[in-house]
């Protein structure tokens, strides 16, 4: 392997079609160094700094291409620097709340006043940051086709995400869950716009790249 492009967490010997990827993919964007984890039991993937976790079963049910359209995915957060961009949006919202809660005086109603201001500026800072991270996914999708060059690829990895969503066996609490879950994002937003509006964009994505070739 070049010196310059560190791959941890994995060897060549252990997956060497995922490692020639994720090594053909650093090149592209430019990235020193990665660590890569692999769960056995995760059924996607995801990334916190330049940290990309990502499930065995996906390895084993996800063709090399649309493995790169998913990986690809990953490195595009960590170029755009969506990880960092959400906690400071976080600190800048939570600092009001932090404040107040120090300074939180029982006998002043005016104490009591900011402590309220503050939750409900926290409330609709996470809307505000969760709708900045709904976009971004967005973005994350067409940096990574415009690397790649094949947006059928991770759209037909996102089907399958989605299909393996649909068919997984349900606990029968997974129902209250799911409503909590909804809940929570009513109140501070979602983070992921649904598969079916990614797959939608990276049409869009692929006509323009037709345009452009």
């Amino acid at each position: 392997m070049t010196p310059n492009f560190i791959i941890k967490g994995i060897t060549e010997n252990d997956y060497p079609d995922l490692y020639n990827v994720i090594l053909n993919l650093m090149k592209k964007f430019e990235l020193k160094e990665i660590t890569l984890k692999i769960k056995p039991n995760y059924n996607n993937a995801s990334v916190r700094g330049t940290i990309i976790t990502i499930g065995e079963p996906l390895l084993k049910r996800l063709k090399t291409e649309e493995i790169e359209g998913i990986i690809a995915h990953e490195f595009s957060h960590i170029h755009l620097l969506h990880t960092l961009t959400s906690f400071i949006l976080s600190l800048i919202f939570l600092a009001p709340l932090t404040y107040s809660w120090i300074t939180y005086n029982p006998q002043d109603i005016t104490s009591g006043l900011l402590v309220f201001i503050s939750i409900i500026v926290v409330i609709y800072g996470y809307r505000v940051r969760n709708w900045i991270t709904l976009h971004q996914e967005i973005n994350a999708d067409i940096l990574a086709v415009y690397y790649t060059k094949n947006p059928k690829a991770l759209q037909n990895a996102l089907i399958k995400l989605e299909l393996k969503s649909l068919s997984s066996k349900r606990h029968p609490l997974f129902s209250i869950l799911n409503a909590i879950l909804w809940g929570i994002s009513y109140i501070f937003g979602l983070t992921h716009p649904e598969l079916l509006k990614r797959i939608q964009y990276l049409d869009l994505t692929e006509k323009i790249i037709n345009i452009e070739t």
